[in-house]
């Protein structure tokens, strides 16, 4: 999560075209149309996979915790 100026910003790719858009003078992103896609894409892969089967094989015991890893890793 990034905070800037008490506003949240939650998602990855969010966060990178707010921190791109707000600090012209270093941005994340590159300026190729492609790459600046592939970086959105791996963002968006982190919140929705990684985070997501993560969190869940953390916060998770016994049977469930064992689906959880199991959906991690097929990911």
């Amino acid at each position: 999560v990034l905070i800037h100026n008490g506003k949240p910003v939650c998602e990855s790719v969010i966060a990178l075209q707010y921190i791109d858009e707000v600090w012209t003078n270093k941005p994340l992103l590159p300026s190729d149309p492609y790459l600046r896609s592939q970086a959105r894409f791996w963002a968006d892969f982190v919140d929705k996979k990684i985070y997501d089967f993560g969190r869940k094989t953390w916060t998770t015991k016994g049977d469930e915790q064992e689906a959880a890893k199991k959906e991690f890793i097929d990911c």
